[in-house]
């Protein structure tokens, strides 16, 4: 399961909590993740209508293995900014990979796709599920939007020939 970490925060600059944020933020790149951990946990506390912290915090308790946290905070970011496609997919890729939870899964990817149409990696996850469904037709419809979109792209390639030999 893919875990994102929202990279293009640009609107963000302006406001005041920014700066301690962009702190918190460098400990986590710099690997000090229990020390972003605690951080970031104080940060969130203070400020809980901050939605990239929310997710972020997300992301940290998931790789610490506390996955209910993890789930809280996803769908927190989400609650916040439910356009936000970081967000969305975070929370996506967990009911999907965590809980099995494929319908509210799909809800959340399809989603993702009305504010994206050539989002790749959402295509190739819907026709991952797809073809676990034994949906083999539907994964192969998935999997060739992607090669319109991306002509090289290999995971689509293999995806595409593995279903054939199914």
């Amino acid at each position: 399961m893919a875990l994102y970490i929202k990279r293009d925060q640009t609107k963000n600059a302006g406001d005041e909590r920014w700066p301690v944020y962009q702190i918190i933020h460098q400990l986590f790149k710099d690997g000090k993740k229990a020390e972003a951990l605690m951080a970031l946990e104080k940060f969130v506390e203070a400020n809980p209508d901050y939605a990239v912290a929310q997710n972020n915090l997300g992301v940290l308790y998931y790789e610490i293995g506390d996955k209910e946290k993890a789930l809280a905070h996803y769908q927190k970011a989400v609650e916040l900014e439910p356009g936000n496609a970081t967000f969305l997919k975070n929370l996506a890729d967990y009911y999907y990979g965590e809980q099995g939870l494929i319908e509210e899964a799909m809800k959340i990817y399809l989603k993702l796709l009305s504010l994206n149409d050539e989002d790749v990696d959402t295509f190739l996850i819907i026709g991952n599920i797809a073809a676990v469904l034994g949906k083999k037709e539907d994964a192969a419809v998935f999997y060739n939007k992607v090669l319109e979109i991306e002509p090289w792209n290999l995971t689509a390639m293999d995806n595409l020939e593995a279903l054939q030999k199914a």
